[in-house]
């Protein structure tokens, strides 16, 4: 669902909101690790961060695929905060 949410909400909604509204919704924050660094948490998060970045330049309706996208943007995406 936070997926869903970030696909449809990065441009106008910041991840912050996404993650609080989801959190409401009776899910858990995803933006938050639960374990050490290099643990699934710490790339579930990466990967959440990363996704938004792609949701929000998105600008073709998605037809840039996930991997285009990350192809195209590896250096610019390595330390978002």
């Amino acid at each position: 669902m936070t997926m869903y949410d970030i696909m449809k909400n990065a441009k106008d909604v910041s991840l912050d909101d996404i993650m609080e509204r989801q959190i409401l919704l009776g899910g858990k924050n995803l933006l938050k690790p639960f374990h050490k660094v290099g643990s699934k948490s710490s790339e579930r998060l990466e990967f959440i961060k990363k996704f938004y970045e792609y949701a929000k330049e998105n600008k073709d309706n998605f037809n840039t695929s996930w991997s285009e996208w990350l192809k195209n943007h590896k250096d610019s995406v390595k330390d978002l905060d």
